[in-house]
């Protein structure tokens, strides 16, 4: 979004306020609402007990991630009911900080087979 702006109103005055994607204002906002990989992989754990879960920030702005769970808990799922029960435990981090979720999801015997 090259050249993207907000514009605020001022309270005292109703002028226009423009900020810049990369102003204080904007960088605080985006600051307050990120996610860390970590966090992610912690809610996943709790949510899926006994699973391997792995989560990597793709582009380092705690908004895009890749993550992968493998959990017995997705036995006779099939892959849409897989990805749901994901988006699920994450619950509102998917609707504000997660923007994208790159999801591989696998029982134990599937991830096995994958495997080279």
């Amino acid at each position: 979004m090259r050249g993207a702006q907000l514009i605020l109103l001022r309270v005292c005055d109703h002028r226009p306020e423009r900020r810049t994607p990369s102003s204080p204002l904007v960088r605080s906002l985006h600051k307050a609402r990120m996610i860390t990989a970590e966090e992610i992989t912690r809610r996943l754990e709790a949510a899926f007990p006994g699973a391997t879960v792995r989560v990597v920030d793709t582009t380092g702005t705690s908004d895009h991630f890749e993550a992968l769970v493998v959990s017995s808990s997705f036995e006779g799922l099939n892959r849409v009911r897989q990805h749901q029960a994901v988006y699920s435990a994450l619950g509102d981090a998917m609707r504000q900080e997660i923007h994208a979720l790159a999801l591989r999801t696998f029982t134990p015997e599937s991830w096995e087979r994958a495997q080279p």
